[in-house]
């Protein structure tokens, strides 16, 4: 799992410990590895530093493993737009390169974590995976241009899968208080007013963390 230790990540291994997996973060951890402090001992778990955009480490992480579950990238629109180029590195090409890596190295499943926000502005309108798609920010870009050339690496012994998440929210170990429903919550909790842009007209998807 890269970016295990993130806020998804650091919920969903102890999930998959608890099922019986056994699970390698690879993560730059740059906060630390408090988020998974309280599976640290469990012998199923390793922890690598590392980073995706680095591929020469690639070989050596994916050796054994079944499953990809590729978390890593840089999260927002607002920390997208400050390196460009960055971004494109990190959120399309390293995504690229690990996804056909792990299927030379006998990878079965890979799954990416895409956005919902590839479907933009839909003006109101419910949408569903057939929707077209009309990303409005570089973050969704990345992930919608990801998505169509990973779909296509699909073969016999390696099966991509896309998960278009809607916004999250709630507790994780490493939580998050930029996150729409966080940072509401945390406004009310410390007694600050609670601020809607739009009117409060508009429609947005949440996905609670767990």
């Amino acid at each position: 799992m890269t970016g295990g230790a993130g806020y998804l990540g650091s919920v969903l291994v102890p999930v998959l410990l608890a099922h019986g997996d056994r699970v390698t973060v690879v993560d730059l951890f740059t906060y630390g590895t408090d988020a998974l402090g309280a599976v640290a001992g469990d012998p199923r778990l390793v922890l690598r530093r590392a980073d995706i955009t680095e591929p020469d480490l690639l070989p050596a992480l994916l050796g054994g493993i079944d499953a990809v579950v590729h978390l890593a990238g840089i999260a927002n629109d607002a920390t997208c737009a400050l390196d460009p180029t960055l971004t494109v590195t990190t959120n399309h090409a390293a995504v690229l390169r690990l996804a056909r890596q792990a299927s030379r190295e006998g990878v079965r499943t890979f799954v990416f974590a895409s956005s919902c926000a590839i479907f933009g502005d839909t003006g109101g309108r419910a949408v569903d995976e057939d929707a077209p798609a009309t990303p409005v920010s570089l973050y969704a870009r990345t992930k919608l241009t990801t998505e169509r050339e990973l779909l296509p690496m699909a073969a016999s012994g390696f099966s991509p899968v896309s998960l278009r998440f809607a916004t999250l929210f709630g507790l994780s170990p490493r939580m998050r208080l930029d996150l729409a429903v966080n940072y509401l919550t945390a406004c009310a909790a410390g007694g600050r007013p609670l601020v809607m842009h739009g009117g409060g007209r508009q429609y947005r998807p949440f996905l609670h963390v767990r």
